[in-house]
């Protein structure tokens, strides 16, 4: 085995002894023998491979192996991934389409006049801000143990990026 060769040539290069002192050949080939057969036994009893046979001899009724075609599995896959994407995307498109149809269709009235409508807005600073703009809604927050934070139960909210509501100004 290459396995001695290396371990001798190794053992010769790093010791400083004379060649009396030395191991004979058949000391270090034992040595090499007793390595190996250690180092087979601590790889098959911390890698769990005779576990691993176990197991599937036991459960081997529950399954089967079968070969298979990865390129045509990998085909498959994608198919099912695009008629998926496709599928959806038809759905938003017709969801888009009816919205926007009712929207048109929608009987729009002017019933509210400007400053009817209250809004809390989620980035003022609501323990020092005391200058609310008069159609700004500063709810009563209290603290919640089911939720772990402050609260409020009487109103109830739509998040609107501010980017685009602040922007439309």
């Amino acid at each position: 085995m290459d396995v001695d060769k290396i371990l001798f040539l190794l053992l010769s290069l790093f010791t400083s002894v004379s060649t009396s002192q030395f191991p004979s050949s058949i000391t270090v080939q034992e040595w090499v023998q007793q390595m190996q057969t250690d180092l087979v036994s601590l790889i098959e009893a911390e890698s769990g491979a005779q576990d691993l046979i176990k197991i599937f001899h036991y459960y081997r009724k529950h399954f089967t192996v079968e070969h298979n075609n990865a390129q045509e599995l990998v085909t498959s896959a994608a198919s099912n991934i695009e008629k998926l994407l496709l599928s959806r995307s038809r759905a938003l498109k017709n969801l888009a389409t009816a919205a926007e149809e009712l929207q048109m269709r929608h009987q729009w009235q002017d019933e509210f006049e400007e400053g009817d409508m209250l809004y809390y807005n989620a980035k003022d600073d609501n323990e020092s801000d005391t200058d609310f703009s008069k159609h700004r809604l500063k709810p009563d927050f209290k603290e919640d143990s089911a939720f772990k934070r402050m609260v409020s139960f009487n109103h109830t909210a739509v998040h609107i990026p501010t980017d685009i509501y602040e922007g439309c100004k």
